[in-house]
């Protein structure tokens, strides 16, 4: 007599894996939280000579969001000439031009070391690379956003490299260790001399299309993304 057996279906391993980062951006961002409103309680009540700043004490909790993500505005400029930008219809480009509204992102650092997230402010959408290579934007954090920082000499330039698409050196054999220790390449983030996205597949790490100065952003010259109380009243970005 034959008996029916139940096949046991193991964990959905990547969606928890997901989850748990999702959990260490959330407890990071919160830490965050945290020291800006201990600022605001012992930094910003007092001016220099000791008078009392006026500024509106009903602050919700989307303003105090707004200021941790404010803190975390950069551009990035590639030594190509381009500063990396993320449009709303998903794709990804390249600009001359300072401050423009599309090359203003948000990087967030993960606890898993060097692995970096970036999102377009204004369109909203995260910086991704599939498995071709390509770079694209989505309205959803997946493992296609994760990037790794690499910092390189002493100029303050950054790599960003795939944490999901490395790949094997372009003629070289597949060894065991590789696969076991993970010795591979990169695909790196990349903007031609045309301000157009490169292949990842075709990049290399002393390229200067893969390199990135941070740049800061100044809020007198994009007063749109610091339209919130406390940014007004206390000058607090400025």
């Amino acid at each position: 007599m034959y008996r029916h057996v139940h096949a046991y279906k193991s964990p959905d391993c990547s969606k928890t894996h997901m989850d748990m980062m999702k959990l260490i951006a959330l407890t990071s961002f919160f830490a965050e939280l945290c020291i800006v409103v201990t600022s605001l309680e012992d930094g910003l009540k007092n001016d220099d000579d000791g008078d009392w700043l006026l500024f509106n004490t009903d602050i919700t909790l989307e303003e105090m969001v707004a200021v941790v993500d404010a803190t975390h505005y950069r551009q990035y400029y590639c030594q190509s000439g381009y500063h990396l930008q993320i449009f709303p219809n998903g794709t990804i480009g390249g600009t001359a031009r300072d401050h423009d509204r599309y090359a203003i992102l948000k990087y967030s650092l993960l606890m898993k070391p060097n692995t970096i997230i970036l999102k377009g402010v204004d369109s909203g959408l995260y910086l991704a690379m599939n498995k071709y290579g390509q770079l694209y934007a989505k309205s959803t954090i997946g493992k296609d956003c994760l990037f790794k920082e690499e910092p390189f000499g002493e100029e303050w330039l950054l790599r960003f490299s795939s944490a999901r698409h490395p790949h094997h050196k372009q003629g070289a054999q597949k060894r065991t260790s590789d696969l076991l220790y993970g010795h591979r390449s990169s695909w790196y983030v990349a903007i031609d001399r045309n301000g157009q996205p490169s292949n990842a597949a075709m990049t290399k790490p002393e390229y200067r299309r893969v390199k990135f100065l941070p740049r800061a952003v100044d809020p007198q010259k994009v007063p749109y993304l610091y339209d919130f109380p406390i940014a007004r009243d206390v000058e607090l970005l400025h």
